[in-house]
């Protein structure tokens, strides 16, 4: 005896979410291995011969403190993931800015070519995927937050 099938078609809103949900725990990963990338890069000893033309320009001091910048910005990266996995625009927002500042802090740390790949490519990754962070938060909320940021800093 033959079995019946059903096939049921989404609606649009419902597949929608469903790709929604996919972009935002792809970008809560992708921003939290970025982070860990950076953790790592900051371990590592900047590599003098391809500062040179850098270090010309620049204060010393930049080159010398990127690397302890860009342990902080790593850590921000991480903590953004939960923020970005809930859709919440301001993470977005955080992120992004996190993102471009750590592709800077990678310049002035490092080679230029290898390890500012993967902040930039999540930045412009993040940047496409916009429209799945809607989700807004209360001003309460970001007045908290900001005050967090500040004392933390």
């Amino acid at each position: 005896m033959p079995v019946a099938t059903i096939e049921v078609e989404l609606r649009p809103e419902v597949r929608d979410w469903g790709i929604r949900d996919r972009n935002r725990r792809a970008a809560a990963m992708g921003v939290s291995a970025v982070g860990g990338l950076g953790l790592i890069s900051a371990a590592c000893a900047p590599a003098r011969i391809h500062l040179q033309p850098i270090i010309n320009v620049v204060p010393t001091i930049a080159p010398a403190s990127a690397g302890v910048t860009l342990v902080f910005v790593s850590f921000a990266l991480i903590l953004m993931a939960r923020g970005l996995r809930r859709g919440l625009r301001s993470a977005w927002t955080a992120t992004f800015a996190l993102l471009v500042a750590s592709v800077g802090i990678h310049v002035l740390h490092e080679n230029v070519t290898l390890s500012t790949t993967p902040p930039a490519a999540a930045a412009l990754w993040i940047t496409s995927r916009r429209a799945c962070f809607p989700v807004a938060q209360s001003r309460e909320v970001i007045r908290r937050a900001l005050a967090i940021a500040a004392v933390g800093t």
